[in-house]
């Protein structure tokens, strides 16, 4: 099934779940149910059980289905999702990403650069000595 462009899940969209959910553990110290979290904000619980889905993937969040209502999770935050989200989460990571592609095209360049030219030097050189 080919998902429509609005069902994509985009980094934005991660990084506004985890600091909802962030906010919501932070202050409320009850058991925290992902369909209460989010009943005012989504109206696309199986986008937003996607979303949820992978945040426990990848380790943010705990979340643990219901066996009663198929889109409700026990969720809780973890500590390397609080950590991800103080230090600036999906936007963040992409962004140092980004950088360190450009830092590494940079210096794979600046490498090349300096192959051809000590090869350019070391045929110069040989040629006077022929």
């Amino acid at each position: 099934m080919i998902m429509s462009q609005s069902d994509a899940i985009t980094d934005n969209d991660l990084d506004f779940f985890l600091t909802v959910i962030s906010m919501f553990c932070e202050y409320n110290h009850t058991m925290h149910y992902s369909d209460r979290v989010f009943a005012d904000i989504t109206d696309n619980p199986g986008r937003t059980k996607r979303i949820i889905l992978k945040l426990a993937e990848e380790g943010y969040i705990k979340a643990v289905p219901r066996t009663n209502l198929p889109y409700r999770f026990t969720i809780d935050m973890t500590p390397k999702g609080t950590e991800f989200q103080k230090e600036g989460g999906y936007a963040c990571k992409k962004r140092k990403d980004r950088n360190k592609d450009i830092r590494t095209s940079i210096k794979r360049f600046i490498r090349d650069l300096t192959a051809a030219l000590l090869g350019a030097l070391a045929n110069h050189l040989f040629g006077l000595i022929e």
